[in-house]
């Protein structure tokens, strides 16, 4: 049975609120599978020693972008944001 005819059903046979309860767990159910995609990506760029786009911050000067620092900064913001 496919989506369509879950939802075709509900809507046949049951009261126009089961539809709705049925589109709502469906909703936090594709949000959970989201995160937990995004997590296993993180992940990987944390193995990998691969530092993603969103991480990335402005110095007062360019060259601090390649200090030991600076990589370390951002590897901990990584961390926090697998463990958070």
């Amino acid at each position: 049975m496919n989506i369509d005819n879950v939802e075709l059903y509900l809507r046949e046979n049951h009261h126009h609120r089961i539809l709705l309860n049925y589109h709502i767990v469906k909703k936090f159910y594709l949000r959970v599978a989201l995160v937990q995609l995004d997590i296993r990506f993180l992940k990987s760029c944390r193995t990998k020693d691969i530092i993603p786009k969103f991480l990335w911050f402005k110095t007062a000067n360019w060259n601090l972008t390649a200090s030991p620092a600076y990589k370390n900064s951002q590897r901990r913001l990584l961390s926090a944001e697998i463990n958070h």
